[in-house]
């Protein structure tokens, strides 16, 4: 969509039917509305469930605003619906500053599932029928992990005021999907992603900056690619720092999030290229997602 929206012309008219040949129903469960998460071709089966939010929100969209394949609100309701019943909650600071709103958490609480999404579709000033508001749950949860930040800074040496964001990315045992409460199974060692805190950016702009003014300062975070993927300075164990690592690995998923969340906080450029996309408007008018729903 981005890339067709820029060029115009046959690159548009190449994109449109690309996505028009999408073919929604295909990938949705019919007993139950919700979108599968997987296919494993070699046995034919569908796998997985999307069955509450996380980084599939924009499916909901596209899904909808399909002109030949539209799966219609129902499945956007349904999650929706199951997130406001299991997974929705208040998080809390020693800086009341850093308290949130109720917001719709997720499964792991990864800092990237709250960016994926409102990286291209600006929904700053969008209400669904329930009045959620995907951008102001965004804030929320980045506040949440920023409070977090600064609550345990006593406890993990890589967090503080500049020292934030959880979400996953290399660790010292492997790539892991780290998180952080509230969510319900998530994982926490100490470790910290960079761009996590980067790419929130439009959320959180001073904590951002405080946190890629840190980074980018430290030589062994910093290298020929940017930022890399993450570190860890070490928990706080019989008053003593466990060992600091740092990853040697820059992973592109992560730059990409991460250079299209600053150019929306330079210049929305983005956001508008998206928003001004039939595919986009449609979907979101078939969901009723629009503005003044306060």
């Amino acid at each position: 969509i981005v890339v067709g929206e820029y060029f115009g012309g046959e690159i548009l008219n190449r994109a449109d039917k690309l996505i028009d040949r999408i073919d929604w129903n295909w990938y949705l469960n019919k007993k139950t509305n919700q979108f599968y998460m997987s296919y494993k071709p070699e046995e034919n089966i569908h796998q997985g469930t999307w069955d509450h939010y996380a980084e599939q929100l924009m499916m909901y969209i596209l899904g909808a605003g399909s002109l030949k394949h539209s799966v219609g609100a129902t499945p956007y309701n349904i999650m929706a619906m199951n997130s406001r019943l299991s997974y929705q909650g208040r998080a809390y600071s020693s800086n009341p500053q850093y308290n949130t709103k109720n917001y719709l958490y997720t499964y792991n609480g990864s800092l990237f599932i709250y960016q994926y999404s409102q990286a291209y579709i600006d929904f700053r000033d969008l209400y669904d029928e329930n009045n959620i508001n995907w951008f102001d749950n965004s804030v929320e949860a980045s506040k949440a992990q920023y409070g977090f930040a600064i609550d345990n800074s006593n406890l993990y040496k890589g967090l503080g005021i500049d020292s934030w964001g959880v979400s996953a990315s290399d660790g010292p045992n492997g790539y892991k999907a780290y998180g952080l409460p509230l969510a319900k199974n998530y994982t926490f060692d100490g470790t910290v992603a960079p761009y996590a805190a980067v790419a929130s950016i439009n959320f959180l702009p001073e904590e951002a900056k405080l946190a890629l003014n840190n980074y980018y300062n430290n030589q062994l975070l910093y290298g020929e690619y940017g930022l890399k993927s993450a570190f860890n300075l070490g928990r706080l164990e019989n008053d003593t720092y466990t060992k600091a690592w740092y990853s040697s690995d820059y992973v592109g998923i992560d730059k990409g999030n991460t250079l299209v969340m600053l150019e929306n906080y330079v210049s929305e450029y983005i956001w508008k290229l998206v928003m001004r996309s039939p595919h986009i408007t449609r979907g979101l008018e078939k969901l009723n997602i629009a503005k003044d729903k306060n």
